[in-house]
């Protein structure tokens, strides 16, 4: 049941549902989109976000629906599932360090710059 929970976590921050994750990154685009009244791309935002719900709760579907077998998740499996899905859910709820961190990454790039 961990490795589901933790699917079902990560297809919520894929699709940027609060209070995960995710959910920064598709504000953040929907924001400037909007600011660049760019209709177009507020659009696809959303169709995206509606792609991404659809495709990874087919995942989770299946692995819900699936016979239940001989459990192949491991504990290291379910622990790197739990960590992981709990990381989302802090940056989700408590986003400041990360958004403190990715600020200063920003202001570190010289101005001009083009990959």
């Amino acid at each position: 049941w961990v490795a589901t929970t933790a699917l079902a976590i990560g297809s919520f921050s894929v699709a940027g549902i609060p209070p995960v994750g995710g959910f920064f990154g598709k504000f953040v685009m929907f924001d400037l989109a909007v600011t660049n009244e760019s209709l177009v791309l507020v659009a696809l935002i959303f169709i995206g976000s509606l792609l991404s719900i659809v495709y990874m709760f087919q995942m989770y579907r299946r692995r819900i629906a699936a016979p239940e077998t001989e459990d192949v998740d491991g504990w290291g499996v379910q622990a790197v599932s739990l960590v992981m899905a709990l990381s989302l859910v802090a940056i989700g709820v408590y986003p400041d360090p990360l958004l403190n961190l990715i600020q200063v990454a920003a202001e570190s790039v010289p101005r001009g710059f083009t990959p």
